[in-house]
């Protein structure tokens, strides 16, 4: 139950960022050189659409995972299932730590290092994660 809490957790954070990195390098730059006036309005737009886009991913991967969530006995967890959920809370860390470094110590060297490292934790964990679930589930007969 914790393992696929904390997996849906990464998927949303994963989500998350891949949206505010799209938002901040792409659709804010260009929208900054066309009409700075509105940037505003459409920054908490693009917001919201976030946020209801993370939802739908949500719900898209709960469904789509449903098979492999069943409450059939699953076979003993292993090494792999270890290193994923290890990289998922890695990940959980070095997001705490990256926001910390921004809203707290005001500090924007290092926390895009943070950010890059927690996303590749995260897309490990994630992988890793659905091939251990699909590698355990009992088999259809």
């Amino acid at each position: 139950m914790i393992s696929r809490l904390n997996f849906l957790l990464a998927v949303s954070i994963l989500t998350l960022l891949g949206f505010y990195l799209a938002g901040r390098f792409l659709f804010l730059k260009a929208l900054l050189s066309l009409a700075p006036g509105l940037a505003p309005y459409f920054t908490a737009a693009y917001g919201l659409a976030a946020l209801m886009l993370t939802v739908l991913v949500l719900a898209k991967t709960v469904i789509r995972l449903a098979p492999l969530s069943s409450a059939a006995p699953f076979r003993q967890a292993g090494l792999h299932t270890l290193l994923a959920q290890a990289a998922l809370y890695a990940g959980h860390g070095l997001v705490v730590l990256a926001v910390y470094a921004v809203l707290v110590a005001q500090d924007a060297g290092p926390v895009s290092w943070s950010w890059l490292l927690a996303i590749m934790l995260y897309a490990a964990g994630i992988a890793g994660a659905i091939n251990d679930w699909r590698k355990r589930a009992p088999q259809a007969q």
